[in-house]
């Protein structure tokens, strides 16, 4: 306020009234930068905590971090309650690095993170700072059996959910698609976005709330596939009537929460494997039905060739068992897949062709894939059921059944079945899935792998009617891996579940690089 007085006062000096205004004007625009540079200075810090606190709390929630803090504005509130804009903050993680020791039945994990800090004030000057902390977690050890016979993979993995495709889920239907779970997990996720289209007619003159109502959420990427889900191409309707349904989605964590009917963005797309590590399961698969005792068939299997067991008269095939050329069961013939045993890696049966189910599958525990296509008719039906002998519980034979194909291709599965039935994993982890059944009702999961409109679901029931999908939980799981004593080579010591959550040290070394 000094300032102010001291120029009027040196107007009466001449050139040393001026010589004293330059000075004054000089120091005024320091102050001013200095107040400027405080403020980015402060704008970059907050940039670092915030995003500190979101690796704090992400790590407690799901053992994960987020690398990157958009650009967030920030305000700040004037006396008569309203807001100014005085810049954006962001910030990434610059360098990361775990190490881990084993002590006392625990693995210790240290994290150690660097980030970088940025301010942008409103006037478009820039403060970065990068600063260091480190975060302990303590987590239980858990013994893990590694096996010496090269066989099947202890385990496959895939998101979850009723209906997933790595490309887009596509569904054409005046009558509804419906997927069920008490546990509100039965969603419906589209990495490519979700779709629906009326069988017949136009979609403006469909008022029903619930043409696609499902005990789960609609999940999509943020961006391009969240954008198209919600327009008139995806779920809506060009009258404004919603013709979709979900209930609301409840805040957890970093998760602000949902209302009901609505779609939710994923942050990323849900992952699945890629073709390489999808190659290196069916190797694995393929030597687990090479083995000496596995059953061949080195022209393919027809229904009609198979001669029945004398103790029931029912027909099937024993895991191990390599078919080399196509599977085929005829019209009103029904095949059962037997397990060998309780140890998954042994009841592998690997189809070097298509199987083209025309009557009835049922599977008591195997995993049956198939390099083509699986194609049924509409009076055919893959159902899982227990077995008196190995898995004598439906959901013990659900842990241990499987339906996959290696296919690249948008057909992998041609579904035309107009039946019900507990179907448990059904997984194209190369391809797509495609039906067209009428009124079909599955329990388990539907999972599409494949890239680009290959990994499409799509699904049409016959003359616009319905199709309904129970998300079966079991089917995820896999269960626990029974081993033979013969088969273990050695037994190694993983991390388990947390002991101690995430403990983080305040930030240190700070370091301002502008």
């Amino acid at each position: 306020m000094s300032v102010v007085p001291v120029m009027i006062f040196a107007l009466g000096f001449g050139a040393v009234g001026v010589s004293i205004m330059s000075m004054s004007n000089t120091q005024a625009n320091e102050v001013k930068g200095a107040g400027d540079k405080w403020q980015t200075d402060g704008l970059a810090s907050s940039g670092a905590n915030i995003l500190y606190e979101q690796i704090r709390q992400q790590m407690i929630q799901d053992q994960s971090y987020p690398f990157v803090l958009a650009e967030t504005p920030q305000k700040v509130k004037r006396p008569d309650n309203t807001e100014d804009t005085i810049g954006t903050c962001s910030a990434r993680i610059v360098a990361d690095r775990l190490v881990e020791k084993d002590e006392g039945g625990y693995r210790i994990q240290t994290y150690y993170f660097t980030i970088e800090g940025r301010g942008v004030s409103s006037l478009g000057k820039e403060s970065i700072t990068r600063v260091e902390f480190k975060g302990v977690m303590w987590r239980h050890l858990v013994p893990r059996d590694t096996y010496g016979n090269n066989g099947a993979p202890d385990s496959i993995w895939f998101p979850t959910g009723a209906i997933v495709a790595n490309g887009a889920v596509n569904m054409t239907t005046n009558q509804g698609i419906r997927t069920l779970s008490s546990n509100g997990d039965a969603h419906v996720v589209g990495n490519k976005g979700i779709t629906w289209n009326p069988f017949s007619g136009s979609k403006n003159s469909f008022a029903n709330p619930n043409i696609i109502d499902i005990q789960g959420y609609y999940l999509v990427p943020d961006g391009g596939p969240y954008t198209s889900t919600l327009s008139n191409s995806g779920l809506a309707n060009p009258s404004g009537v919603k013709n979709y349904r979900s209930p609301a989605a409840p805040a957890q964590g970093d998760f602000p929460g949902a209302a009901a009917n609505s779609v939710i963005k994923l942050n990323g797309e849900a992952s699945f494997p890629d073709a390489g590590t999808v190659d290196g399961w069916a190797a694995d698969y393929l030597n687990s039905a090479s083995v000496s005792t596995a059953a061949k068939f080195p022209t393919g299997l027809n229904s009609s060739a198979i001669t029945p067991r004398v103790s029931d008269g029912q027909i099937g095939v024993q895991s191990p068992a390599l078919i080399t050329g196509d599977l085929n069961v005829a019209n009103g013939a029904t095949v059962h897949l037997w397990p060998a045993s309780t140890n998954p890696k042994k009841n592998i049966i690997y189809v070097k062709g298509n199987v083209k189910n025309l009557g009835n599958i049922i599977n008591h525990g195997c995993t049956l894939i198939f390099e083509q296509t699986y194609e049924d008719a509409s009076s055919a039906t893959y159902r899982i059921e227990q077995d008196a002998l190995t898995f004598k519980t439906k959901e013990e034979a659900v842990m241990k059944s499987a339906l996959l194909s290696l296919k690249s291709s948008k057909d992998a599965f041609k579904f035309h079945t107009n039946g019900s039935a507990t179907t448990g994993l059904i997984y194209a982890m190369k391809g797509g899935i495609q039906i067209d059944g009428s009124n079909a009702d599955f329990t388990g999961m539907l999972l599409a792998g494949g890239s680009g409109t290959n990994g499409n679901i799509d699904v049409k029931p016959g003359g616009g009617n319905s199709f309904t999908v129970h998300y079966e939980a079991y089917a995820a799981t896999g269960g626990n891996v029974v081993t033979d004593a013969e088969s273990v080579i050695n037994t190694e010591y993983v991390a388990g579940n947390v002991a101690q959550p995430f403990t983080p040290t305040k930030m240190y070394n700070w370091n301002w690089i502008k």
